[in-house]
């Protein structure tokens, strides 16, 4: 079954960039190439074998997550949207030559193609200040979740106390601590999240750092989730390169 005839499609390029296809819409996340140290993940997409995409995302501005400098001579850039969490991520896309930028608020809404609508759905603001977007990919026949950098669990269920349930949630789950700070969601706060989202599958993604003493402590993996109680939710866990087609 084509990802047209089942509404979206997730492939896992490493760490925290996926492709989504829900529709006619193709969008990039958190653009990863393999250039981050630290990551264990092997980036399934070089910068020249990008296909042509409806929109790039953006949910966070560490460069683990924004490799877009290597998308300078990417052949789509006049046509492809880039939607961003913070002005710096933005100034990144424009110097690589993207001409259709912007920096979305929480709550903000942008039309992809006929069918397609991108929505900014709360999260944190990081200590350094820079902004950190979730996303909601809303098709018409699937609704996809798409959280980079998910740490603000409450933000995330208060949202989801107002909006539809979503046919999945993608999400990180290593939990991981920088210099003793937690900067994203373990692998069970991810399912809270995505129990509350009333998502029918989970995608586990950003669990390849590596421990570094005294600086990068991981206190949790996909591997956590087979001892929870996830009721009916599906946990679809891909390899990079893998892709899954909703049936």
């Amino acid at each position: 079954m084509s990802a047209t005839e089942s509404g979206w499609a997730v492939t896992n390029l490493g760490n925290a960039s996926v492709l989504i296809q829900v529709d006619d819409a193709l969008v990039l996340t958190d653009p990863f190439f393999g250039r981050s140290r630290g990551i264990s993940d092997i980036a399934a997409l070089s910068p020249d074998d990008v296909p042509a995409l409806t929109a790039i995302i953006g949910s966070h501005w560490a460069q683990d997550h924004w490799e877009i400098d290597l998308l300078a001579d990417y052949p789509h850039r006049d046509t492809t949207a880039v939607y961003v969490a913070d002005e710096s991520m933005a100034q990144s896309a424009r110097a690589a030559g993207f001409r259709h930028v912007e920096t979305l608020a929480w709550g903000q809404r942008r039309r992809l193609t006929d069918t397609v609508e991108l929505e900014v759905v709360p999260e944190h603001v990081a200590a350094d200040g820079m902004g950190t977007n979730n996303y909601a990919i809303n098709g018409s026949h699937a609704r996809v979740f798409f959280g980079g950098e998910v740490l603000n669990v409450a933000a995330v269920t208060n949202y989801a106390q107002t909006s539809t349930p979503f046919d999945c949630a993608i999400g990180p789950v290593n939990g991981v601590l920088f210099k003793g700070r937690q900067l994203v969601t373990t692998a069970a706060e991810m399912a809270t999240v995505a129990q509350a989202l009333g998502a029918a599958r989970l995608i586990p993604i950003h669990d390849g750092h590596m421990p570094y003493e005294g600086l990068v402590t991981i206190t949790s993996s996909a591997a956590d989730l087979a001892a929870l109680d996830l009721g009916k939710m599906e946990v679809v866990t891909l390899a990079s390169g893998d892709r899954f087609i909703a049936g």
